[in-house]
């Protein structure tokens, strides 16, 4: 019994180093978001007497908005079929 506990605890141990590992890189992406978004922000208010530069700044977003929309698809596990 005390085996089977100490396997447990094992794997456990195992599972949460993944999981701290997964959050971090989360919130590495996360404040790689938030300054690309300040840095959006700051360029938008330097720009706004330009309309061909806050056309540029809105073309960038766009693209950066799809580049991330497909890594957070590309990075979601896809959930289990229902069992019968």
């Amino acid at each position: 019994m005390l085996k089977s506990i100490q396997d447990k605890e094992k794997h456990m141990t195992v599972e949460l180093d993944a999981i701290t590992a997964a959050v971090a890189n989360i919130e590495g992406e996360a404040d790689s978001i938030i300054k690309l978004c300040n840095d959006l922000s700051a360029a938008f208010a330097a720009s706004k007497e330009d309309p061909a530069a806050i056309q540029a700044l809105a073309d960038s977003l766009k693209a950066k908005a799809a580049a991330i929309a497909d890594a957070v698809a590309a990075n979601t596990p896809v959930a289990p079929a229902p069992q019968a």
